[in-house]
């Protein structure tokens, strides 16, 4: 009888200390500082003609410059006997080269100013980025 008793009292004193220690952990009970302010830079939208929409956003905090472009397109406007047609497309539109110059080309002149131009379509948009040294 003594030996019931005192797991009982084990058990009830482990449960009092559980509950407490969930009472702690309730989201009401947290104690956090203030969040710091948040700065919303000044977004310069235009609106061209065609209705395409432009958003400038200027950074100096590092010496690049950086454009991207995405394009309402993509794997989904494939005819079903041209599948992979897009993804070829955005490769091609980058690496095959102008009629100036060919793919290798561009990139060693992209290498020497530190730059980089990459395209390519997946199944619901198209796009391109550019990144270059300032």
């Amino acid at each position: 009888m003594k030996k019931t008793i005192l797991i009982l009292f084990v058990v009830l004193t482990l449960l009092a200390s559980f509950v407490t220690a969930k009472e702690q952990l309730e989201v009401n009970n947290l104690k956090y500082p203030p969040l710091s302010k948040l700065q919303i830079p000044d977004i310069d939208k235009i609106t061209l003609d065609n209705g395409m929409k432009i958003y400038l956003l200027e950074d100096h905090a590092l010496p690049l410059f950086h454009a991207s472009v995405r394009i309402n397109a993509g794997s989904y406007l494939e005819p079903a006997d041209k599948i992979g047609l897009a993804s070829i497309c955005g490769t091609v539109m980058r690496t095959g080269g102008t009629k100036k110059w060919s793919g290798d080309e561009i990139d060693e002149m992209l290498e020497g100013i530190g730059g980089s131009v990459e395209t390519g379509f997946d199944i619901i948009s198209g796009n391109a980025y550019v990144n270059v040294l300032s």
